[in-house]
């Protein structure tokens, strides 16, 4: 079965300015910026028609990736006649410091357009779990709904303790409000990385104009994310020295790699790539920031955190099938 992967490009993103540009699908982001479009409360599929995409939309089918099988990335496994787990009948709602991510409605995701406090649909003392790398597993205390990100207006919940954002280079986290465990397993993560992962940063950045010798890579976080006994990696891999000054040579990738058919194959969710210092001082980059179940069906989403010179965010993605791989459902950003 070929793997094809739904990737966001974004190294065309000069020209985007509201505070919601860096976050969720950049064709919605186009439409929340513009002002066009039938607006985030309408619960999104879970399938995504790859007929249908935006033109600035790429389908990842690996053409000129390794097929190799790596011993670390390869568990033997049973197949088994169980039904594949289902995503819960009830609601979920996710949160980080300064904004609303959406959640799952009981029957699809929720991307949050919240444009007063009423819309969050939270209330003082909802209980959150909380989910991040390097975050411990607990729960925080959400206060009244109100604004949380200034002065873009984004309406949002306080918690006590307050929720992790540290930086890039910190901790981070978000807030799941879920009557399930929204924890069922854990990722381990070590910084750095070499072998296969530095090869394959290497590859994509020389296919868009950087050299490789420039490769490196941040984190490497491997996780079962169907619950299948096999685990998933996601590497994160960013240059970008004097940040957030772009350069030519600089570049931020967040990918996933995934055995499907008996073949590891990389799924795209995040690149910039800076072949030439761009005239714009405006760019984007990202890293991994942990892994929640935001439907309830015992499986992972990815959850993404990205930055520019003045805003921050976090995105969800749902791994939907070996076809589509990981496709965003909701995430959330504040900025100038």
């Amino acid at each position: 079965m070929r793997f094809h992967i739904l990737a966001t490009r974004s190294d065309k993103l000069g020209g985007m300015r509201c505070f919601f540009a860096l976050l969720f699908s950049f064709a919605l982001i186009a439409a929340a910026c513009s002002g066009s479009g039938s607006g985030g409360g309408d619960a999104l599929p879970t399938t995504v028609d790859p007929d249908g995409l935006p033109e600035d939309t790429v389908l990842f089918d690996d053409d000129g990736g390794d097929t190799e099988t790596s011993p670390t990335e390869t568990t033997s496994v049973e197949t088994t006649t169980t039904a594949p787990p289902t995503p819960a009948s009830t609601p979920s709602l996710a949160i980080f410091r300064f904004g609303t991510l959406g959640g799952w409605t009981g029957s699809g995701w929720h991307q949050d357009d919240s444009s007063s406090p009423d819309d969050v649909g939270a209330a003082a003392g909802d209980q959150f779990q909380m989910a991040g790398i390097g975050v411990e597993p607990g729960t925080v205390e959400g206060g009244a709904p109100m604004l949380v990100c200034e002065p873009a207006g984004g309406f949002g919940v306080e918690t006590s303790p307050e929720l992790p954002y540290d930086g890039f280079d910190g901790s981070i986290a978000i807030g799941v409000r879920a009557d399930w465990n929204a924890l069922p397993r854990t990722a381990a993560v070590t910084a750095g990385g070499t072998g296969v992962y530095l090869d394959e940063v290497a590859r994509l950045i020389g296919q868009n104009g950087i050299d490789p010798a420039l490769a490196t890579v941040d984190s490497v976080a491997r996780v079962d994310l169907e619950g299948d006994g096999v685990d998933e990696v996601v590497v994160t891999a960013n240059r970008s020295p004097n940040w957030p000054e772009p350069e030519a040579g600089n570049y931020s990738l967040v990918f996933l790699r995934k055995l499907v058919d008996e073949e590891v194959q990389t799924a795209i969710l995040f690149s910039t790539y800076l072949a030439e210092t761009p005239p714009d001082f405006y760019w984007v980059r990202a890293r991994l920031a942990g892994f929640a179940d935001l439907n309830g069906d015992a499986k992972l989403e990815i959850l993404m955190a990205s930055e520019y010179y003045e805003g921050a965010g976090i995105e969800a993605f749902e791994y939907v099938n070996d076809d589509l791989g990981p496709v965003s459902v909701i995430g959330s950003g504040c900025g100038a």
